[in-house]
């Protein structure tokens, strides 16, 4: 098992060490496999050739028995081949177990009358034999055939010394290739970081995907990250330049009604302070709103949840709404018509989002009219029975700052916006709907 490496290790040195040492491992493996092979392979012919020797030999006569000289002697000088004196046993006995036939080896063989393999001493034990044992019925003769463990072993090491040293040879290429292989892998992640390093800060266009499978979802998620950013950039800026701008309004009237409150006698002084009273309320109202719109983040999502309760919660709202609805003799309505769809979320946030849609409905009601707050159990309801909203309008009028010409109404254009940030927070969409009596409909329901 390899040992894990620190995060912080490059990634040329993991792919080095994690694949040499595989191949290493499988290199070893693969000796020792065909070490074992050629063993077996080596063993079934020798015991082959050994069996068809022994029976192959001719028969002897009794009176003749015979020492057989050594291969170099025999065939003389220079017509041996490849052959050599291995000191391989021969041995012939008749049915009384006397020695008919034998070479220097064979005489050492001791008599057995059997037939079949057997070994004499351990295979590593420098005298060892492997002996074959051949006993005919017919002639009573018993024919041995001995071969020493050393030779097989002598031909077995100078297979695996040829093999190792061709694997030798191949393995300084082998890690070469290994380099250049892991050299060549990583290119492209080099490529990346020289893109990503010359970057200006506000260039936050998508990084090309461009680059191996196995690293295109860190591409990716970089990606989103960028857009994100992005999104977030481009909302802060929007944010800035509407509140600058809609801030300016409220502090030129104010500047104004100063000059005028400066110019002004005593008799008209009440009048212009309450005009700046009014205008300081609106400011503040609007700030608020701001504040709270730049607290709202959907891709931070909500922070704190609680268990909602949404009779608790809705009372509040409307003991909070019930004063500039008595100013305009607006009845507040409230209706639990099934369990509300929504059991888990920001109670304060949950109060400002019914409390603006009350505000909007009762600062666009006629007097003396009623304003609802209706729970369902797929939606939560405000209805209203002011003039609604003109089609036109309706598509844009959650927009931030959004306001149709001609309304009289005060306002910041923001509470529907807010609302409807709110609502995405907790996982519920906001529509809304001229109503066929009469007033506007405004809904929450899961998204």
């Amino acid at each position: 098992m390899f040992k894990k490496l620190p995060p912080e290790t490059s990634i040329r040195k993991r792919l080095i060490l994690y694949i040499g040492s595989g191949l290493l491992l499988a290199w070893f493996a693969a000796n020792a496999v065909s070490l074992a092979m050629a063993l077996h392979e080596l063993n079934e012919s020798a015991d082959s050739q050994m069996s068809d020797l022994a029976q192959s030999l001719p028969y002897i006569e009794p009176e003749k028995a015979v020492l057989l000289p050594k291969v170099k002697k025999s065939l003389g000088k220079g017509h041996t081949g490849f052959a050599e004196d291995k000191q391989n046993g021969i041995s012939v006995w008749n049915a009384d177990g006397r020695l008919l036939l034998s070479d220097k080896r064979g005489k050492e063989i001791p008599f057995r009358k059997i037939s079949g393999f057997t070994d004499i001493g351990k295979p590593w034990q420098e005298k060892s034999l492997r002996v074959i044992y051949y006993h005919d019925g017919k002639t009573g003769q018993t024919v041995a055939v001995a071969q020493p463990w050393r030779n097989r072993l002598e031909i077995l090491w100078n297979i695996v010394w040829a093999h190792l040293a061709a694997s030798l040879l191949v393995l300084p290429l082998m890690v070469l290739l290994l380099h250049l292989a892991v050299k060549r892998s990583i290119h492209p992640l080099k490529e990346l970081a020289s893109e990503l390093s010359e970057r200006r800060a506000d260039n936050l266009a998508p990084v090309s995907r461009a680059v191996p499978q196995e690293t295109q979802t860190l591409v990716d998620a970089l990606n989103r990250l960028f857009a994100r950013v992005q999104t977030s950039i481009e909302r802060e800026q929007r944010f800035t330049s509407d509140a600058a701008h809609e801030l300016r309004s409220p502090l030129a009237a104010l500047k104004v009604q100063a000059e005028v409150l400066a110019l002004s006698d005593t008799a008209e002084q009440p009048y212009h302070l309450q005009q700046i009273q009014q205008s300081l309320n609106r400011a503040e109202h609007l700030i608020n709103q701001l504040l709270t719109l730049a607290r709202l983040d959907p891709e931070q999502g909500l922070k704190n949840t609680t268990p909602i309760n949404w009779e608790s919660l809705s009372s509040q709202v409307l003991q909070n709404t019930n004063l500039s609805a008595r100013e305009k003799r607006i009845r507040l309505k409230r209706e639990f018509l099934a369990e509300p769809p929504l059991l888990q979320g920001d109670d304060a946030l949950l109060q400002l989002m019914l409390r603006n849609l009350l505000d909007n409905a009762v600062r666009y009601s006629p007097e003396n009219s009623e304003v609802g707050l209706y729970f369902h159990a797929d939606r939560i309801e405000v209805r209203d029975q002011g003039t609604g909203i003109a089609p036109e309008h309706l598509s844009r009028i959650k927009e931030r700052f959004y306001r149709p010409a001609g309304q009289n109404a005060q306002g910041s254009g923001l509470g529907l916006s807010i609302a409807e940030h709110i609502a995405k927070l907790h996982g519920l969409t906001l529509k809304l709907e001229n109503r066929d009596g009469g007033g506007l409909s405004a809904w929450l329901e899961r998204a």
